[in-house]
């Protein structure tokens, strides 16, 4: 049975068969390089500098995206695709 959404139906099979799926070009570069930069100065640190990041934080107290709508879970093209394999 065909789901509408973005992903094809071999998509959904392989993601069911296999539990992950590749697709590129998903979120774009911007959004990317904002979640990036808000992650990076919640622990304190950067990418460029491995001597700073933290080995014993598995979360960052109080982290909020700014603004809240561009939150991962909130990114259009993946809530479509949740919607389609998870419902």
């Amino acid at each position: 049975m065909s789901v509408p959404g973005p992903l094809t139906n071999k998509q959904i099979n392989y993601f069911k068969a296999h539990g992950y799926l590749i697709l590129e070009n998903l979120i774009d570069e911007p959004s990317l390089e904002n979640w990036r930069q808000r992650i990076w100065t919640g622990l304190g640190s950067s990418l460029d500098t491995p001597d700073t990041w933290p080995m014993d934080k598995h979360a960052i107290d109080g982290f909020q995206f700014e603004p809240p709508e561009s939150a991962f879970g909130q990114y259009p093209a993946l809530a479509a695709i949740v919607d389609q394999v998870g419902g």
